[in-house]
């Protein structure tokens, strides 16, 4: 129960980082589908660490809230701009 508590705050944590523009420096600038598939490698990269470092698998679902919260913002955004009548 106490782990489901934690993850709940992190998840609420990464929404408040991501709202303020607290993300790495090649996913700032880049498009969405390139945001996507460098946040997916990430991910995979992290994955793929984690299980050859025998490091705790927290790390690899963490970084995934982070990414996917990264992820769900920048679409979210595109889609606010379309309904604006921009191009997104």
């Amino acid at each position: 129960m106490f782990g489901i508590l934690i993850l709940a705050a992190f998840v609420i944590g990464s929404e408040w980082l991501v709202s303020r523009g607290v993300m790495p420096a090649y996913l700032i600038k880049a498009r969405t589908g390139q945001t996507l598939w460098r946040a997916l490698l990430s991910i995979l990269v992290t994955v793929g660490l984690v299980g050859w470092l025998h490091l705790p698998a927290v790390i690899a679902i963490v970084v995934t809230i982070y990414f996917a919260t990264i992820i769900a913002n920048r679409y979210l955004q595109v889609f606010e701009a379309m309904e604006r009548g921009k191009r997104g």
